[in-house]
């Protein structure tokens, strides 16, 4: 009894010491990377939109080609999460998540009428210009979080990188029953005949910018800084918590603590590396080549999953079942593996995520053969493997460098680590139509072997 009556008195002097402020912004952040996720739910929409372009516009365009969109996204969002970074820094976060959301929604939209024109412009659309919107907003919620919660950044990674991972339900679920409510498989070549399922495709992208502006727009009100002086009352009511519950810290707790505050110093005054001091360090190159190598595989999987799964699975249905769970495992993923971090640290977690992503791809077409309840299960497990990189190298960097500079570090990591997308979607366009998806999969499970290695041999740099 008196075990659990201490556990009821931390819990509550933790929800007790947490600023209502903290809270609106983290739940805002959750909400804003909610109708971000549209880059998860590309594997689900090209098996529709390839459709349309091939079958209803009669253009010689297949899987591997549109694959292209996916990239695009990624390489601008790259491109834009650092000037974003920037801008939060001189403008505060309300008036870079407004831009954002504008760019966002109309790129969104304006896809609606480019699917009837040219390939080049649903490229521009859907690709560059919603990436471009998505890498400035990005990191905002993230460092909105730090500043709040400087001693759980694990933690302010997972639930909020985790709503990007859960927008793939909403829209997912949204695209399928939009498109496809009859459950209309698609034919021998893989591609969608049905006349009303293709009519519909134009209308699916007004729809989802909708819902994105609706969410994007209640999300505005709590996003904003801590008020000066923050970390100095944080700091107080850590104090105030620590006497309080002294007696009841175990050596687990305290280890915990000491290592959440290697880098941030209780009043958030220790030295952090600068974006070129840190890319003079070693385990900068080796955060980066961690993230780099597990990127392959996530372009290999965000790209193929369903295109996939149709070759063995003729039930759009199911299929949809598999794409709203696997942002539900992107999601737990993302706060389960942040929250491991905080825990373990970022070495020994990175090295049993990339060790269980390079298990499972190269074993995916080996289970999908078996049956259609064995692919799901490594579909799902695939997403909540490599969901975790992005919390966990943003902590990484964050640990190891200081949160001052997080999102400028980070923001290069980004933009570097989306290089090797274009050569996976090059595999994907030149390989698949000849090969079959076999050795695209061997492939990216021995790239995803070297963030392995990389991670192995991980130092955290010297303290400044």
């Amino acid at each position: 009894m008196e075990g659990a009556s201490g556990a009821l008195r931390r819990l509550t002097t933790s929800v007790r010491a947490l600023p209502p402020g903290g809270v609106a912004a983290l739940v805002s952040g959750f909400f804003l990377q909610l109708s971000l996720g549209g880059l998860f739910t590309f594997g689900n929409l090209t098996t529709y939109l390839t459709s349309y372009l091939h079958v209803q516009r009669g253009q010689d365009i297949g899987y591997g080609r549109t694959a292209w969109v996916g990239t695009c996204m990624a390489l601008a969002e790259g491109l834009a999460l650092l000037p974003g970074s920037v801008l939060y820094q001189r403008l505060g976060p309300r008036p870079v998540v407004t831009g954002r959301c504008l760019v966002t929604t109309s790129s969104i939209a304006l896809t609606g009428l480019a699917v009837d024109g040219s390939f080049g412009w649903v490229l521009v659309t859907y690709g560059v210009l919603n990436g471009l919107g998505v890498g400035l907003v990005y990191g905002v919620p993230l460092l909105v979080g730090y500043r709040w919660f400087p001693h759980n950044k694990g933690v302010v990674s997972g639930v909020v990188v985790g709503g990007y991972g859960l927008g793939g339900i909403l829209f997912t679920t949204l695209q399928t029953s939009f498109l496809n409510p009859d459950n209309v498989a698609t034919d021998s070549d893989g591609f969608f005949h049905d006349e009303e399922l293709l009519e519909r495709v134009p209308d699916v992208f007004y729809v989802q910018a909708a819902v994105a502006a609706g969410i994007q727009l209640l999300c505005l009100a709590g996003m904003r800084n801590p008020p000066l002086g923050r970390a100095r009352i944080v700091t107080s009511e850590r104090r105030e918590a620590k006497l309080e519950l002294a007696d009841e810290m175990d050596h687990d707790v305290e280890k915990h603590a000491e290592r959440n505050m290697s880098v941030v110093s209780l009043d958030g005054s220790t030295r952090a590396y600068t974006l070129k001091e840190a890319m003079r360090t070693l385990a900068f190159y080796q955060l980066l080549l961690a993230y780099m190598l597990n990127c392959f595989s996530v372009s290999i999987i965000n790209s193929l999953w369903k295109a996939f799964g149709q070759v063995h699975i003729k039930d759009d249905h199911f299929l949809e079942l598999v794409g709203s769970g696997s942002s539900v495992f992107n999601m737990l993923g993302r706060l389960g593996w942040g929250v491991l971090c905080d825990g373990f640290g970022y070495e020994p977690t990175m090295v049993a995520l990339s060790g269980l992503l390079c298990s499972l791809m190269f074993t995916l077409d080996a289970a999908a053969q078996v049956g259609r309840g064995l692919y799901l299960t490594w579909i799902w497990a695939i997403f909540f493997s490599f969901s975790g990189t992005f919390s966990l190298v943003v902590t990484g960097t964050a640990n190891s460098f200081g949160q001052k500079s997080t999102g400028q570090i980070y923001g290069v990591i980004f933009v570097f680590g989306g290089l090797l997308g274009p050569v996976a979607t090059s595999l994907i366009d030149f390989l698949l139509e000849d090969y079959g998806y076999s050795l695209i999969f061997l492939i990216s499970g021995i790239v995803t072997f070297g963030s392995l290695i990389a991670t192995i041999t991980f130092r955290p740099p010297p303290r400044l």
